[in-house]
């Protein structure tokens, strides 16, 4: 068996973690991300940003939190409160959308059908109602197709990991169901050879 590459070993500690402590790690790096242009530069009037962009950044990542807990739940949450982001007039030009990505990630992962798919069908044509630009329309639906398919891929992916290792735990059982039957007619077979010929 080969050794097992840094990927390998990474994944590994990180599933082994508590799913709400790396939710809440998550939540607060996209907290950041979309600080980030408000905490890095000066509003073009000179001075901070209005403290509304500040609000709504945090509160569209907050809920990524409880992602796992109710994906859909969370993503409307999250686009809620992103589309309150250019409300206040002096915020900085930037989208606050990452929240939803990893929403909209987590609901084609871990959602059912149906739900998944009215999600992503309200999520993509509310997008497009509500961008400024063909650019950032093209840009957002890209995004969001790409979350999307990530989702499903992974799915796909734990899906058939799981049917791998159900296979191979019923291989091994039935190479272990083989082996207590292949030692137990060598038994019987030594056992016939010590009793001798039948005396008629």
């Amino acid at each position: 068996m080969s050794e097992p590459t840094l990927i390998t070993v990474a994944r590994r500690r990180l599933r082994a973690l508590p799913h709400l402590r790396v939710d809440a790690a998550l939540a607060t790096l996209i907290a950041i991300v979309q600080l980030w242009p408000l905490i890095s530069r000066e509003s073009p009037q000179g001075g901070p940003w209005h403290w509304w962009g500040y609000a709504v950044a945090v509160a569209a990542s907050v809920p990524v939190v409880w992602r796992r807990r109710a994906p859909i739940v969370v993503l409307l949450a999250s686009l809620g409160v992103s589309t309150l982001y250019d409300l206040a007039g002096n915020v900085a030009d930037q989208p606050i959308w990452y929240g939803a990505l990893v929403a909209l990630y987590t609901v084609a992962a871990y959602s059912p059908p149906g739900p998944r798919i009215i999600a992503f069908g309200v999520t993509t044509a509310g997008g497009l109602l509500t961008v400024g630009s063909w650019e950032t329309a093209l840009r957002g639906t890209v995004l969001l197709v790409a979350a999307y398919a990530i989702g499903r891929a992974a799915a796909t992916s734990r899906a058939h990991a799981a049917a791998l290792e159900e296979r191979a735990a019923r291989m091994e059982k039935e190479r272990q169901m083989a082996a207590e039957l292949a030692a137990q007619r060598e038994r019987d077979r030594i056992a016939g050879r010590w009793r001798g010929p039948a005396c008629g």
